[in-house]
């Protein structure tokens, strides 16, 4: 089933289901679930699908990776979560797999102040990883985003952001 198909399908069976005296002011903000989630599909599709294919770096080790150069040299599970917006254990469990490659992008050791934290940091390899995807992750965001003009992409964000209060 072709994407206009599936959102009509989807707007038509949510309509339905409000009452009779709201359906007509509420068909276009029904509307645009399934549209917000066909861009972000489509936004992983042509982004982060083919950079992991061209990398071997998911969406997640790219999202780590780049706030631990944004952090600094070393750095804690804790303050990666909040750069990342998750919890230190999801952290955790992602340094931990990373950890387990052949060769790790990361390594982490116990900090010399307080033996309960961890602290993270790129390895060499990690750099270099990250340093060859960047310009790659930015061209395919950059191309992703050419069928909107700069206005249209900045009344979008501003939506978007308002979206996420």
């Amino acid at each position: 089933m072709n994407s206009p198909q599936r959102l009509h399908f989807s707007q038509k069976a949510l309509l339905q289901a409000l009452p009779a005296n709201i359906r007509e002011q509420s068909a276009d903000a029904i509307g645009l679930l399934p549209l917000l989630t066909a861009a972000a599909e489509n936004a992983r599709e042509e982004i982060f699908r083919p950079l992991q294919a061209e990398t071997s770096i998911s969406e997640g080790k790219l999202s780590l990776l780049m706030a631990l150069h944004a952090l600094g040299e070393e750095t804690t599970c804790g303050a990666l979560a909040g750069q990342l917006g998750v919890a230190a254990p999801t952290v955790s469990i992602m340094v931990s797999r990373m950890l387990k490659e052949t060769e790790p992008l990361v390594e982490k050791k116990t900090s010399s102040l307080d033996g309960r934290a961890v602290i993270v940091r790129l390895t060499a390899k990690g750099s270099r990883v990250l340093e060859a995807a960047l310009p790659l992750h930015s061209r395919r965001i950059l191309a992703f985003f050419e069928k909107l003009s700069r206005s249209e992409r900045l009344l979008l964000a501003g939506l978007l952001e308002k979206l996420s209060e």
